[in-house]
């Protein structure tokens, strides 16, 4: 993918995670969404900063992104980055994990909305980055 195709597709992923969200559309995919809406812009910043990627791989591509990006960017990208992976446990959680100790489906949701919030203004600080990347080339 391009620069463009990632943004749009980050832009996508956070779409589908607010339409998963609505009652009986697969809130178990939420989740999912959020972190390829992340990978996405984070593959977008990559690229443009000259940095190959591997969306294969997004271990290798975090990596990258949180040693070459700036703080304000990568410690949003780190906390959503998180709680997408912890909303998938409390929702899903394991054969060991006791359900007793998993949040209501009402309480969960709201702190997916939040997660959704919080995700969208990562990716577009992350937008804004590129855009002043391109005003302001090195």
């Amino acid at each position: 993918m391009n620069i463009a195709e990632c943004i749009d597709s980050a832009k996508n992923s956070l779409d589908r995670a607010k339409r998963k969200l609505e009652p009986d559309q697969g809130c178990n995919r939420v989740p999912s969404s959020l972190s390829d809406a992340l990978a996405r812009a984070m593959e977008a910043w990559l690229l443009a900063h000259g940095h190959e990627t591997d969306y294969c791989h997004r271990v290798n591509d975090y990596m990258t992104f949180t040693g070459h990006a700036p703080e304000e960017l990568t410690s949003g990208f780190r906390r959503c980055w998180a709680e997408s992976s912890t909303l998938e446990f409390l929702l899903l959680g394991d054969s060991t994990t006791d359900a007793a100790t998993f949040p209501s489906l009402e309480e969960w949701t709201v702190r997916a909305d939040n997660c959704i919030l919080e995700c969208e203004k990562v990716v577009e600080a992350i937008i804004q980055d590129l855009h002043a990347q391109n005003e302001n080339p090195s």
